[in-house]
């Protein structure tokens, strides 16, 4: 029995937070190649007004908090630098995505980092430090990017039905191997 298990072990693949990221990358490039320029500025009002290129932007901008993190080892996603230029022009969001897929190969994924949180709106709050690593920020950033391609799925499915998407587009990888797990 115990030899099984070893075998059974050997079979089984992890994958990083960094190859995660990067492969969510390579994900938002690929669907940026199938997305028309105008498609991707124009306000849209399933998404309440805002276009393709904010969520997209939206999306990078985390993982380019991630990779600029200061010498004081924080990073702080609500003072994020919001570059609009990301939001006009998809080679622009190419060539930046590509910096960064560079930059996160680099990692070390055990780098302890603090996040600095608000959680409300009331400008008498004050941001909260909590204990972090680069490797948990990166979980994060991979998360939240399949939050917002579910919301440009759904957009560009009820608006734009002609463009090819992926069919995980979206869906967190848990999910897809339910869904797997049910239809064998």
């Amino acid at each position: 029995m115990g030899s099984l298990n070893k075998n059974m072990k050997t079979n089984i693949k992890r994958s990083s937070p960094i190859e995660a990221s990067i492969s969510m990358l390579n994900s938002i490039k690929s669907l940026l190649n199938s997305i028309p320029k105008e498609v991707y500025v124009k306000p849209d009002h399933i998404l309440s007004g805002a276009s393709l290129g904010q969520h997209f932007r939206h999306i990078i901008e985390f993982y380019k908090c991630i990779i600029d993190i200061n010498e004081n080892r924080l990073i702080c996603y609500d003072d994020r630098k919001r570059d609009l230029r990301m939001e006009d022009s998809i080679y622009f969001m190419l060539e930046k995505i590509n910096k960064i897929g560079d930059a996160i190969e680099s990692l070390d994924t055990n780098t302890p980092i603090q996040t600095l949180s608000k959680f409300t709106s009331d400008p008498k709050e004050l941001k909260v430090k909590i204990n972090s690593s680069i490797g948990r920020e990166l979980s994060y950033g991979f998360d939240h990017s399949i939050h917002h391609l579910a919301i440009i799925k759904i957009a560009l499915s009820i608006n734009h039905p002609k463009i090819n998407l992926p069919e995980g587009l979206g869906v967190a990888p848990s999910t897809l191997q339910y869904r797997e797990s049910c239809v064998h």
